[in-house]
């Protein structure tokens, strides 16, 4: 009685409605968490005192939710050094998508891409921005086919999206028109600077949002 229960899952919408199902009327108390942190490591061996400290901590309330675990389980992050912003389960299924689920499945593409033939010849001339673009491909592949698959409805829309502007850039190499790539280099620069300016995780989710 009075116990709250929260979980680490990347993808929300189902976990937060079987919380509800699961504690519906019941003594205890369901709120989904989804600490930003983290690395392509996995294991024990890999473990880390600080991983929370300084992250983002996305609660997912839902009407059923009780003021009483959206205090507990902030007081629980932040005590562990993390920053709470707070979204809906479906808004922060959408958002994930976009800035997680998406750079992940394209990084695991261009690792395979590159590596799709003579791994050991390429090896040597793959320098800093191979590794820093593909590093996380080398997250657990099975935790990742299900977070992918289980925010499918969020990820596919970003991945076509995705696909139109590779699209628009060939056209522009076929066409050798410099002023569409020109465009898409300023663009890729100005957006990384944008979402990385050191805004507060709770600044950058509400925009995003």
């Amino acid at each position: 009685p009075g116990a709250v229960v929260t979980d680490v899952g990347s993808v929300k919408s189902r976990i937060a409605a079987e919380g509800d199902r699961i504690f519906r009327g019941g003594r205890a108390g369901f709120i989904g968490s989804h600490p930003v942190a983290g690395s392509e490591q996995h294991g024990l061996e890999n473990a880390r005192a600080d991983l929370y400290r300084g992250a983002a901590v996305i609660l997912t309330p839902t009407a059923q939710t009780s003021v009483r675990a959206v205090k507990t389980a902030r007081l629980f992050w932040e005590a562990l050094g993390a920053e709470t912003v707070m979204a809906r389960p479906r808004e922060h299924d959408r958002i994930i998508a976009r800035t997680s689920h998406l750079p992940h499945a394209m990084a695991a593409l261009l690792a395979a891409c590159v590596s799709r033939n003579n791994p050991g010849l390429y090896g040597k001339f793959c320098g800093g921005g191979f590794r820093d673009t593909t590093r996380i491909a080398e997250g657990e592949p099975g935790l990742w086919l299900d977070i992918l698959a289980e925010n499918g409805r969020f990820l596919k829309p970003e991945l076509e999206l995705f696909r139109k502007e590779l699209d628009r850039l060939l056209a522009g190499f076929k066409k050798r028109d410099s002023r569409v790539i020109a465009g898409f280099l300023a663009r890729g620069a100005a957006g990384r600077r944008q979402l990385l300016s050191g805004k507060t995780a709770g600044e950058s989710t509400a925009r995003g949002a």
